[in-house]
């Protein structure tokens, strides 16, 4: 009696971007884009990506992974606090319209309201991509930490170690100084707005 053969399956990651064939690609139109061209900070910055990207063989989640690495968030969507939206190097097949998709007119609707978000090619995005070096792996920004109550938990964290280091700060200097003096040295820190 033989022994039936076992089959492994392997589960490949889902690329949220098709390649394209070089004869079918179609560039995607420079209209849109905000002129004159931003500077691109990615720390604490959010990013989108639409279209069909040259970065990594077109792997969109390469494209996330890289601006995570240097503090930045990614969203899926548009929304109002989106700082860039990166639109892809061609065109994406499956677009509402021949030169844009739903990413832009989101976009675009959103600036139309006040929204601060820029529009920018991903030429641009690479160039300041390789300007910009990997933070350490502990400031890096860990996908799926992209919500405005994840900001919010870190900054508050931050804040609290802020004044931790203040009061440390204080009490070095209480130690320090004779105490007319840092009597002196508050009162003068008060004076220009400092709180402590």
């Amino acid at each position: 009696m033989s022994v039936p053969e076992s089959k492994n399956y392997v589960l490949k990651p889902y690329k949220t971007s098709a390649k394209l064939k070089s004869s079918s690609r179609v560039p995607t139109s420079k209209e849109m884009l905000d002129d004159p061209a931003p500077e691109v900070v990615f720390e604490r910055r959010s990013f989108c990506f639409t279209g069909v990207f040259v970065f990594s063989g077109g792997d969109r989640n390469r494209c996330e992974a890289a601006v995570r690495a240097r503090g930045g968030l990614c969203h899926s969507h548009p929304t109002r606090d989106l700082s860039y939206l990166v639109v892809g190097s061609f065109a994406e097949p499956a677009w509402a319209f021949q030169s844009y998709g739903r990413k832009i007119e989101t976009t675009l609707e959103l600036k139309s309201h006040g929204s601060n978000c820029k529009i920018i090619s991903e030429e641009y995005w690479t160039k300041y991509l390789q300007n910009t070096p990997e933070l350490p792996p502990e400031k890096q920004t860990p996908a799926g930490s992209h919500s405005k109550g994840d900001q919010l938990i870190q900054l508050q964290k931050e804040l609290d170690q802020l004044r931790k280091n203040q009061q440390i700060l204080v009490g070095v200097l209480k130690q320090a100084l004779k105490p007319a003096d840092y009597r002196k040295l508050m009162e003068e820190l008060r004076e220009s707005g400092l709180v402590i």
